[in-house]
């Protein structure tokens, strides 16, 4: 017994040596606990925390300040600090969240002057010690503290500023929407109060904690189905209309979002593929109507039980959710299915035969007068519109002179209008050798021709005509400073639309390959920017004004995705007119210019050269200044660095065919041509010291001193294990620096 009681003795001792040193109890340490001590108990002397610090000498029915010598309201804070969405019960409209809270409140029989007791500025306590105010949630289902109910603490400031930690479970009612289910939000609320103090009385402030309001926090304040997309607060005020209920809310609002990938793969994507199946088999040539009966019957239970299964994860609601409607539809076209095989089949066993003893034929009537009063009108329009119409005559107004500025006759007609306007645009391909980028363009022309106006009431109200565009004037636009263009329109059978106004539009699919100027200084993050001009070269400006618009809807980065291609990404988009000219006055024209900016993706660069590079530099650096055996020889390393200096060169070579030959040398050359000058350093390096060692240490072996022995130590393994290390730092700051340029250009 004895020596199991020495034992446990023994153990405590050594447990308490890891937990206590004396030399830990320094002076300061302790005139501090002392000065603490002297505080806490003349603070605490006199003070009841049975009793409120909150001013209440106050007419409620008065308003807010109207007695100026009275203390200002009494401030109570709540700051939420984290919060974490636990779950969603939708049946029941239930959210339930953990919330990790801060209380801040004023107590000024709490204040001291720090001078007096050796600075102290803070101290803790336990909450029992203090008057603490009564937080309740509000409209909650329900709550559940986690934190220790018997050592609870609170921190006290020398101004009589309290701060309280609280760290609770509080499942909320939320008022939801399913409208849009399964790709609903919804927006939840949580309510805090002083229920016992007047707003006359109180004054509530809530904040959230500025850091949980980033996105990197609040993804993770979510769960499986459900994430946070949203975090807000303010203050709302309960009023009752009798001065004595009113009161402060403190409210948390939360956005959450849900994620339909569950409902879409078990409900969603099986419901549309048993209803297409069902309706193919309802349709079978030569099934029994029983048979298609049953088919049918049987999908139609099977969308009724998963409307069953949906219907217990939703509120009880007066709306349709988003899938229910879509379930009642397959539900319907199921019904209508079958009803129609029935009909069908009757109606083919009563009709049949009789047909069958009827010989003849049946003419189907679709020109309705209405069509056909139409199509007169348009050819009355069209014998008149074209009976004096010289479609190789151009409507553009020339009767002007070029020499004079645009406007000086003021009884001309404006200059003929011409627009170019792009509605869509798909990067090709990028030829970086021949600077040459190809693109594809969906455009559309449009320009005017009073000739061919007419008055709608004439021609039965008739506003537009399609027609061939040979038989109209069409101006020549030409794509100006480009390598190749290809129009993938059909040329026999091109088309405009002609307005009542006299306007006329066309639209082209055309293939434009362009010259682009590259610099490749930043290769492989490199961003290049190409312009697509047009004209129409045989008009002076005096004559016709160019105009170029792009469609709003393309300018959006969710479309710029889609428009580049595997290695180039389309980063922006815009247009403008520029003047071309030549300061004679005669040559000048307007070009419509397209300007794309293109980004490159540089992964396959990375992990196709920098990254191998980087091994194959890290381990030949080592192979050069392995420790040599009797069976390696020289030459054997030497290999490796020869062998390293040669795989580079053919990198650079490799390289060489994806940039044009500029004067400039491009980052991703640096950074293999440094790699290269690295493992020549290398290769030099441990020749010459080879040399070195075979010239000195013999030497040095002759002298018997300390001295030279430690340099025979030296010029050894240590001198080629630094020079090794030197160098592998080198390639690996090689290599970050390349990899920090490809973060810094992706942020």
């Amino acid at each position: 017994m004895f020596s199991v009681t020495a034992a446990l003795i023994c153990v405590v001792q050594v447990a308490l040596s890891f937990h206590y040193d004396p030399a830990l109890y320094v002076p300061k340490w302790k005139h501090f606990l002392e000065a603490q001590e002297n505080l806490t108990n003349n603070l605490f002397a006199n003070y009841d925390p049975a009793i409120s610090p909150v001013y209440t000498n106050i007419d409620r029915n008065q308003p807010i300040g109207y007695d100026p010598d009275a203390p200002k309201r009494w401030n109570y804070t709540v700051l939420l600090y984290y919060l974490k969405l636990i779950e969603v019960t939708e049946p029941e409209e239930k959210v339930s969240l953990v919330l990790e809270l801060m209380e801040n409140w004023y107590d000024p029989r709490l204040s001291w002057n720090s001078s007096i007791y050796g600075n102290i500025s803070v101290i803790h306590a336990r909450q029992e010690k203090v008057w603490s105010p009564t937080l309740s949630a509000f409209g909650v289902n329900e709550i559940i503290d986690f934190r220790d109910q018997d050592f609870r603490l609170v921190s006290i400031d020398s101004t009589g500023g309290l701060a309280n930690y609280l760290s609770v479970r509080v499942s909320a009612i939320c008022r939801m929407d399913v409208s849009m289910f399964p790709f609903d939000n919804q927006i939840c609320e949580t309510y805090f109060c002083l229920p016992l103090f007047n707003r006359v009385q109180v004054q509530v402030f809530n904040e959230i904690y500025e850091g949980i309001l980033q996105q990197n926090v609040v993804k993770f304040m979510g769960n499986s189905e459900w994430k946070v997309t949203n975090l807000s607060s303010r203050v709302e005020l309960l009023n009752y209309n009798d001065n004595f209920g009113n009161m402060e809310l403190a409210v948390f609002e939360i956005r959450i979002q849900r994620n339909p990938l569950y409902y879409m793969y078990m409900i969603v994507f099986p419901s549309f593929i048993i209803n297409t199946i069902s309706i193919i088999a309802v349709f079978l040539q030569h099934a029994d109507k029983m048979s298609k009966l049953n088919v049918g019957l049987t999908n139609i239970m099977t969308m009724t039980f998963i409307l069953g299964v949906m219907a217990d994860k939703i509120p009880r609601t007066g709306n349709i959710p988003l899938l229910g409607i879509y379930i009642i539809v397959n539900l319907v076209i199921m019904i209508l299915a079958i009803v129609v095989v029935i009909v069908i089949t009757e109606l083919r066993e009563w009709a049949v035969p009789r047909l069958k003893l009827k010989k003849g034929k049946i003419r189907l009537i679709i020109l309705v007068p209405e069509w056909n009063d139409f199509l007169n009108y348009q050819q009355k329009l069209m014998a008149d519109l074209f009976q004096n119409y010289d479609d190789t005559v151009a409507p553009v107004y020339t009767k002007l002179d070029i020499t004079k500025p645009i406007g000086y006759n003021p009884l001309a007609p404006k200059r003929f209008n011409y627009t170019v306007y792009l509605y869509y645009l798909k990067l090709v391909e990028v030829i970086e050798p021949e600077e040459k980028v190809s693109v594809v363009l969906e455009m559309a022309e449009y320009w005017y021709d009073p000739r061919l106006a007419w008055n709608p009431s004439s021609y039965g109200d008739i506003q537009m005509l399609h027609m061939r565009q040979d038989r109209v004037w069409s101006p020549t636009i030409s794509s100006f400073r480009i390598n190749d263009i290809v129009d993938f329109r059909d040329q026999d059978f091109r088309m405009v639309c002609v307005e009542n106004t006299g306007h006329v539009y066309t639209s082209l699919s055309i293939k434009i390959s362009l010259n682009c100027p590259m610099n490749v200084a930043k290769f492989p993050y490199d961003s290049q920017t190409c312009v697509i001009q047009f004209c129409m070269p045989l008009f002076f400006m005096q004559h016709v004004e160019m105009f170029n618009t792009i469609y709003a809807g393309i300018l959006n980065t969710t479309v710029w995705e889609r428009m580049g291609n595997s290695e180039w990404d389309l980063v922006n988009l815009t247009n403008r007119i520029e003047l071309l000219t030549y300061n004679d006055g005669q040559g000048d024209m307007q070009l419509a210019t397209f300007e794309i900016k293109i980004r490159r993706n540089p992964m396959y660069y990375i992990y196709m050269i920098i990254f191998p590079s980087f091994i194959i530099n890290a381990l030949s650096i080592i192979g050069v200044f392995m420790r040599k055996t009797d069976k390696m020889s020289k030459v054997s390393l030497l290999n490796v660095g020869l062998t390293n200096i040669m795989t580079m060169t053919f990198i650079l070579g490799v390289m060489a065919d994806k940039i044009p030959k500029t004067g400039s040398i491009p980052l991703l050359g640096i950074y293999i041509i440094i790699n290269l000058f690295i493992m020549v350093f290398a290769v030099g390096l441990t020749t010459i010291l080879e040399e070195l060692q075979k010239c000195a240490v013999p030497r040095l072996r002759a002298k018997k001193s300390r001295l030279h022995r430690q340099l025979e130590y030296v010029l050894g393994d240590p001198l080629e294990t630094i020079c090794m290390v030197i160098l592998e730092v080198v390639n690996l700051a090689n290599f970050f620096v390349m990899i920090g340029l490809w973060i810094s250009d992706s942020g």
